[in-house]
């Protein structure tokens, strides 16, 4: 082959490497995947299992809770674990989904639920209700909580 028959070979053959397209993603199986790994934190969190609930978090996750400053990485939310957990005061705490939903390219997804927390008051206990936005983002070791946001909408006595 001449040397221009080769450059005209690599010249036809370069656009057809531009048009290979990514794998496509399974949407379903990422969703079901995202809705697995928030079913196993709330799971760790209600056990108030704290290094089982910061193994889905991101080491860059940012965690906002209502009237504080964004606490950043794992060493500031396990703080913050340590805290409601450590509470005497708290009876129970859980989460409910409302809703999920992936993004197009499988890398990202968000949630938002309802949180409640049950603390002891003098008349028994109370409940503080309250919400959530959480951003999930794909990894290499899978599904992890990306940024968190949360508010109480009616905290009780002594909260």
């Amino acid at each position: 082959m001449t040397r221009f028959h080769s450059v005209a070979a690599l010249l036809l053959f370069l656009p057809l490497t531009g048009c290979a397209q990514a794998p496509a993603v399974d949407l379903a199986a990422e969703e079901q995947a995202v809705m697995a790994a928030g079913d196993s934190v709330a799971a760790a969190e209600m056990a108030r299992d704290i290094d089982g609930a910061l193994a889905f978090w991101a080491d860059d996750a940012v965690l906002h809770l209502e009237g504080a400053s964004p606490i950043v990485g794992k060493d500031g939310i396990r703080s913050v674990y340590e805290t409601l957990f450590g509470d005497t005061t708290m009876v129970a705490f859980s989460t409910e989904r409302s809703a999920m939903e992936l993004a197009s390219g499988g890398g990202l997804a968000f949630e938002h639920g309802v949180n409640r927390f049950q603390v002891k008051g003098p008349d028994g206990p109370t409940e503080a209700l309250g919400k959530y936005l959480l951003v999930w983002r794909k990894q290499a070791d899978g599904w992890r909580i990306a940024a968190l946001a949360a508010t109480n909408d009616t905290p009780p006595a002594g909260m």
